[in-house]
Protein backbone atom coordinates (compact mmCIF):
# COMPACT_ATOMS: atom_id res chain seq x y z
CA UNK A 1 0.00 0.00 0.00
CA UNK A 2 0.90 3.20 -1.03
CA UNK A 3 1.92 5.92 1.85
CA UNK A 4 0.66 9.36 2.51
CA UNK A 5 2.48 12.75 1.91
CA UNK A 6 1.98 15.82 4.18
CA UNK A 7 2.63 18.52 2.46
CA UNK A 8 3.65 21.25 5.25
CA UNK A 9 3.36 25.14 4.73
CA UNK A 10 5.35 27.14 7.59
CA UNK A 11 6.28 30.53 8.53
CA UNK A 12 6.76 30.77 12.43
CA UNK A 13 5.70 29.07 15.60
CA UNK A 14 8.61 26.48 15.80
CA UNK A 15 7.18 24.62 18.97
CA UNK A 16 3.80 23.83 17.50
CA UNK A 17 5.15 22.77 14.32
CA UNK A 18 7.33 20.38 16.17
CA UNK A 19 4.38 18.91 17.92
CA UNK A 20 2.64 18.49 14.47
CA UNK A 21 5.76 16.81 12.90
CA UNK A 22 5.94 14.23 15.87
CA UNK A 23 2.13 13.51 15.15
CA UNK A 24 2.94 12.90 11.50
CA UNK A 25 5.93 10.57 13.00
CA UNK A 26 4.60 7.76 11.13
CA UNK A 27 5.54 4.77 8.75
CA UNK A 28 2.90 5.20 6.82
CA UNK A 29 3.85 8.94 5.84
CA UNK A 30 6.18 11.18 4.78
CA UNK A 31 6.36 14.84 5.22
CA UNK A 32 7.39 17.53 2.89
CA UNK A 33 8.01 20.58 4.93
CA UNK A 34 8.64 24.07 3.70
CA UNK A 35 9.77 26.80 5.79
CA UNK A 36 8.79 30.25 4.58
CA UNK A 37 12.38 31.88 3.33
CA UNK A 38 11.52 35.57 5.18
CA UNK A 39 10.79 33.41 8.40
CA UNK A 40 13.51 33.80 11.19
CA UNK A 41 11.97 31.88 13.51
CA UNK A 42 12.25 28.58 11.96
CA UNK A 43 15.22 27.06 11.06
CA UNK A 44 15.79 23.57 8.88
CA UNK A 45 18.93 22.82 10.65
CA UNK A 46 16.06 22.41 14.03
CA UNK A 47 13.73 19.74 11.97
CA UNK A 48 15.67 17.79 10.12
CA UNK A 49 16.42 14.68 12.63
CA UNK A 50 13.07 15.05 14.30
CA UNK A 51 11.32 11.46 12.68
CA UNK A 52 12.02 8.28 13.34
CA UNK A 53 9.52 6.39 11.45
CA UNK A 54 8.24 8.86 8.56
CA UNK A 55 10.54 10.38 5.96
CA UNK A 56 10.98 14.13 6.74
CA UNK A 57 12.15 16.18 3.36
CA UNK A 58 12.65 19.91 3.43
CA UNK A 59 12.01 21.45 0.37
CA UNK A 60 13.68 24.81 -1.28
CA UNK A 61 12.58 27.73 0.39
CA UNK A 62 10.48 30.95 -1.45
CA UNK A 63 9.37 33.81 0.06
CA UNK A 64 5.28 33.48 0.63
CA UNK A 65 3.55 36.24 0.42
CA UNK A 66 -0.35 36.40 1.62
CA UNK A 67 -2.65 36.71 -1.26
CA UNK A 68 0.03 36.59 -3.85
CA UNK A 69 1.07 34.19 -6.65
CA UNK A 70 3.69 32.70 -4.64
CA UNK A 71 1.15 31.01 -2.37
CA UNK A 72 0.23 28.97 -5.07
CA UNK A 73 3.67 28.68 -6.42
CA UNK A 74 4.31 26.96 -2.71
CA UNK A 75 1.57 24.08 -2.90
CA UNK A 76 3.07 23.62 -6.69
CA UNK A 77 6.62 23.12 -5.34
CA UNK A 78 5.74 20.84 -2.94
CA UNK A 79 3.50 18.51 -4.97
CA UNK A 80 6.49 18.18 -7.52
CA UNK A 81 8.65 17.45 -4.62
CA UNK A 82 6.45 14.62 -3.40
CA UNK A 83 5.12 13.40 -6.72
CA UNK A 84 8.38 12.11 -7.70
CA UNK A 85 8.00 9.46 -5.19
CA UNK A 86 4.35 8.60 -5.57
CA UNK A 87 1.66 8.41 -2.63
CA UNK A 88 -1.84 7.68 -1.97
CA UNK A 89 -2.94 11.08 -1.13
CA UNK A 90 -0.86 14.43 -0.54
CA UNK A 91 -2.62 16.36 2.47
CA UNK A 92 -1.91 20.29 2.30
CA UNK A 93 -1.74 21.99 6.17
CA UNK A 94 -0.21 24.54 8.01
CA UNK A 95 2.50 24.60 10.24
CA UNK A 96 -0.05 26.07 13.09
CA UNK A 97 -2.55 23.07 11.84
CA UNK A 98 -3.56 20.75 15.34
CA UNK A 99 -4.65 17.15 14.69
CA UNK A 100 -7.95 15.97 16.22
CA UNK A 101 -7.92 12.57 14.89
CA UNK A 102 -5.56 10.02 15.71
CA UNK A 103 -3.23 8.71 12.58
CA UNK A 104 -4.86 5.22 12.79
CA UNK A 105 -8.37 6.92 12.38
CA UNK A 106 -7.14 9.04 9.82
CA UNK A 107 -5.71 6.37 7.76
CA UNK A 108 -9.45 3.93 8.14
CA UNK A 109 -11.05 7.06 6.70
CA UNK A 110 -8.98 7.20 3.25
CA UNK A 111 -9.06 3.61 2.80
CA UNK A 112 -12.31 3.62 3.07
CA UNK A 113 -13.25 6.84 0.79
CA UNK A 114 -11.62 4.66 -2.14
CA UNK A 115 -9.88 7.95 -4.20
CA UNK A 116 -12.28 10.29 -3.36
CA UNK A 117 -10.98 13.81 -4.05
CA UNK A 118 -10.86 16.34 -0.73
CA UNK A 119 -11.64 20.08 -2.08
CA UNK A 120 -13.49 22.73 -0.15
CA UNK A 121 -16.00 24.99 -2.20
CA UNK A 122 -16.95 27.78 -0.14
CA UNK A 123 -20.79 28.53 -2.05
CA UNK A 124 -22.28 27.69 -5.54
CA UNK A 125 -21.94 31.04 -7.28
CA UNK A 126 -18.53 33.76 -5.82
CA UNK A 127 -19.10 37.53 -5.42
CA UNK A 128 -18.23 40.26 -7.46
CA UNK A 129 -15.60 41.09 -5.03
CA UNK A 130 -13.78 37.51 -4.94
CA UNK A 131 -14.10 37.55 -9.06
CA UNK A 132 -12.04 40.34 -8.69
CA UNK A 133 -9.36 38.24 -7.15
CA UNK A 134 -8.68 36.83 -10.36
CA UNK A 135 -10.53 39.27 -13.46
CA UNK A 136 -8.12 42.12 -12.73
CA UNK A 137 -4.64 42.39 -12.73
CA UNK A 138 -3.00 42.75 -8.96
CA UNK A 139 0.46 43.67 -9.97
CA UNK A 140 1.66 44.34 -6.77
CA UNK A 141 0.13 41.58 -4.43
CA UNK A 142 3.35 39.21 -4.04
CA UNK A 143 5.35 42.67 -2.67
CA UNK A 144 2.38 44.68 -0.83
CA UNK A 145 0.95 41.13 1.61
CA UNK A 146 -1.04 42.50 4.17
CA UNK A 147 0.77 45.69 4.23
CA UNK A 148 -0.95 49.34 4.02
CA UNK A 149 1.75 51.46 2.16
CA UNK A 150 2.31 53.36 -0.98
CA UNK A 151 2.56 50.42 -3.09
CA UNK A 152 -0.55 49.28 -1.70
CA UNK A 153 -2.38 52.67 -2.52
CA UNK A 154 -0.76 52.31 -6.44
CA UNK A 155 -2.24 48.97 -6.64
CA UNK A 156 -5.73 50.32 -5.51
CA UNK A 157 -5.24 53.06 -8.17
CA UNK A 158 -4.51 50.63 -10.90
CA UNK A 159 -8.10 48.30 -9.65
CA UNK A 160 -10.24 51.65 -10.04
CA UNK A 161 -8.73 52.45 -13.57
CA UNK A 162 -8.98 48.64 -14.84
CA UNK A 163 -12.75 48.67 -13.54
CA UNK A 164 -12.96 52.30 -15.36
CA UNK A 165 -11.41 51.19 -18.96
CA UNK A 166 -13.55 47.65 -18.15
CA UNK A 167 -10.16 45.89 -18.10
CA UNK A 168 -11.03 42.24 -17.67
CA UNK A 169 -8.80 39.11 -17.85
CA UNK A 170 -11.00 36.67 -16.72
CA UNK A 171 -12.84 36.17 -20.27
CA UNK A 172 -9.90 35.63 -22.15
CA UNK A 173 -8.66 33.06 -19.78
CA UNK A 174 -11.55 31.22 -19.18
CA UNK A 175 -12.05 30.90 -23.22
CA UNK A 176 -8.64 29.57 -23.80
CA UNK A 177 -7.86 26.91 -20.89
CA UNK A 178 -11.63 25.87 -21.51
CA UNK A 179 -12.96 27.51 -18.13
CA UNK A 180 -16.97 27.23 -17.50
CA UNK A 181 -17.38 27.13 -13.71
CA UNK A 182 -15.90 29.64 -11.32
CA UNK A 183 -15.31 28.86 -7.75
CA UNK A 184 -13.52 29.35 -5.02
CA UNK A 185 -12.96 27.45 -1.48
CA UNK A 186 -10.29 26.66 1.19
CA UNK A 187 -6.89 25.64 -0.11
CA UNK A 188 -5.89 23.31 2.24
CA UNK A 189 -6.84 20.06 0.47
CA UNK A 190 -6.39 15.97 0.37
CA UNK A 191 -5.56 15.06 -2.99
CA UNK A 192 -4.75 11.52 -4.78
CA UNK A 193 -2.01 10.66 -7.02
CA UNK A 194 -3.97 11.27 -10.11
CA UNK A 195 -5.05 14.24 -9.48
CA UNK A 196 -1.86 15.59 -8.30
CA UNK A 197 -0.09 14.57 -11.37
CA UNK A 198 -2.77 16.27 -13.11
CA UNK A 199 -2.23 19.76 -11.34
CA UNK A 200 1.09 19.59 -12.15
CA UNK A 201 0.54 18.95 -16.13
CA UNK A 202 -1.03 21.98 -15.93
CA UNK A 203 1.59 24.18 -14.24
CA UNK A 204 2.26 26.46 -16.76
CA UNK A 205 -1.43 27.34 -17.24
CA UNK A 206 -1.64 28.17 -13.50
CA UNK A 207 0.98 30.61 -13.98
CA UNK A 208 -0.09 32.16 -16.71
CA UNK A 209 -3.72 32.46 -15.31
CA UNK A 210 -3.00 32.83 -11.79
CA UNK A 211 0.12 35.68 -11.80
CA UNK A 212 -1.26 38.44 -11.44
CA UNK A 213 -4.39 37.76 -9.07
CA UNK A 214 -5.31 38.69 -5.39
CA UNK A 215 -5.81 35.07 -3.00
CA UNK A 216 -6.00 32.74 -5.83
CA UNK A 217 -4.96 29.82 -3.88
CA UNK A 218 -8.27 29.81 -2.67
CA UNK A 219 -9.49 29.30 -6.44
CA UNK A 220 -7.05 27.59 -9.07
CA UNK A 221 -7.53 24.23 -7.32
CA UNK A 222 -11.34 24.91 -7.46
CA UNK A 223 -11.31 25.59 -10.71
CA UNK A 224 -9.33 22.64 -12.07
CA UNK A 225 -11.55 20.33 -10.49
CA UNK A 226 -14.99 21.91 -11.58
CA UNK A 227 -13.82 21.89 -14.68
CA UNK A 228 -13.02 18.41 -15.24
CA UNK A 229 -13.89 15.09 -14.36
CA UNK A 230 -12.58 15.05 -11.11
CA UNK A 231 -15.67 17.01 -9.96
CA UNK A 232 -17.40 13.67 -9.96
CA UNK A 233 -14.58 12.08 -7.62
CA UNK A 234 -15.23 14.84 -4.85
CA UNK A 235 -15.53 13.40 -1.45
CA UNK A 236 -18.20 15.93 -0.35
CA UNK A 237 -19.94 17.62 -3.26
CA UNK A 238 -21.69 20.20 -1.32
CA UNK A 239 -20.79 23.47 -0.53
CA UNK A 240 -19.98 25.75 3.15
CA UNK A 241 -19.57 22.76 5.33
CA UNK A 242 -15.98 22.53 7.43
CA UNK A 243 -17.02 19.02 6.17
CA UNK A 244 -15.82 19.40 2.64
CA UNK A 245 -12.28 19.80 3.62
CA UNK A 246 -11.91 18.47 6.88
CA UNK A 247 -10.31 21.10 8.33
CA UNK A 248 -11.85 23.30 11.23
CA UNK A 249 -11.18 26.71 10.55
CA UNK A 250 -13.40 29.90 12.39
CA UNK A 251 -13.50 32.47 9.93
CA UNK A 252 -16.64 34.03 11.81
CA UNK A 253 -14.51 35.63 14.95
CA UNK A 254 -10.93 36.00 13.32
CA UNK A 255 -9.11 35.84 10.32
CA UNK A 256 -8.89 33.29 11.34
CA UNK A 257 -9.35 33.11 15.07
CA UNK A 258 -7.38 31.60 17.51
CA UNK A 259 -8.80 28.90 19.27
CA UNK A 260 -8.44 28.89 23.31
CA UNK A 261 -8.96 26.14 26.17
CA UNK A 262 -12.97 27.12 25.91
CA UNK A 263 -13.48 25.50 22.16
CA UNK A 264 -12.61 22.29 23.50
CA UNK A 265 -15.83 20.47 23.03
CA UNK A 266 -16.65 22.32 19.63
CA UNK A 267 -13.43 21.47 18.35
CA UNK A 268 -13.43 17.50 18.82
CA UNK A 269 -16.72 17.43 17.83
CA UNK A 270 -16.32 18.87 14.46
CA UNK A 271 -15.66 16.26 12.56
CA UNK A 272 -13.20 17.38 11.17
CA UNK A 273 -9.23 16.13 11.36
CA UNK A 274 -7.05 19.32 11.60
CA UNK A 275 -8.24 22.79 13.53
CA UNK A 276 -6.39 25.93 12.22
CA UNK A 277 -5.26 28.24 13.90
CA UNK A 278 -3.61 28.15 17.21
CA UNK A 279 -0.92 30.16 18.91
CA UNK A 280 1.18 29.00 21.81
CA UNK A 281 1.56 32.49 23.32
CA UNK A 282 -2.16 32.85 22.96
CA UNK A 283 -3.24 29.60 24.49
CA UNK A 284 -0.94 26.94 25.33
CA UNK A 285 -3.60 24.96 27.05
CA UNK A 286 -6.18 24.00 24.32
CA UNK A 287 -2.87 22.45 22.23
CA UNK A 288 -1.98 20.25 24.95
CA UNK A 289 -5.26 18.94 25.58
CA UNK A 290 -5.87 18.08 22.18
CA UNK A 291 -2.52 16.12 21.56
CA UNK A 292 -3.49 14.58 25.40
CA UNK A 293 -6.59 13.37 24.36
CA UNK A 294 -5.26 11.40 21.33
CA UNK A 295 -2.81 10.09 23.35
CA UNK A 296 -5.35 9.14 26.30
CA UNK A 297 -7.44 7.40 24.11
CA UNK A 298 -5.44 6.31 20.79
CA UNK A 299 -2.07 3.64 20.98
CA UNK A 300 -0.59 6.78 19.06
CA UNK A 301 2.86 8.28 20.28
CA UNK A 302 2.26 11.64 18.84
CA UNK A 303 2.43 12.92 22.69
CA UNK A 304 5.16 10.60 24.12
CA UNK A 305 7.41 11.38 21.04
CA UNK A 306 6.53 15.10 21.61
CA UNK A 307 7.74 14.56 25.51
CA UNK A 308 10.78 13.11 24.27
CA UNK A 309 11.66 15.94 21.73
CA UNK A 310 11.04 18.51 24.26
CA UNK A 311 13.58 17.09 26.70
CA UNK A 312 16.18 16.67 24.04
CA UNK A 313 15.53 20.32 23.37
CA UNK A 314 16.44 21.08 27.12
CA UNK A 315 19.07 19.01 27.19
CA UNK A 316 20.91 20.46 24.30
CA UNK A 317 20.17 24.04 24.93
CA UNK A 318 21.34 23.63 29.19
Amino acid sequence: MKKHAFLIMAHGQPELLKQLIAYLDDERNDIYLHIDRKSAELRPEDFRSLTRNAGLFLTERIPVVWGGYSQIRCELLLLKNAVKKGYSYYHLISGADVPLVSQNEFHTFFERIDGKEIVGFSRPEISADEFDRFNVYHFFQDKIGRDSSVLSRIEHASIRLQHLLRIGRAKRYCKKYGVSVFQKGTNWFDITDDLAEYVLAKEEEIRKMYRWTLCCDEVFLQLLVANSPFRDRLFYKGFGSYLSSLRYVDWKRGSPYVFREQDYEELVTSGCFFARKFDLSVDAGIVEKLYRRLSDSQSDIAVIRWNEMKKSIILRTS
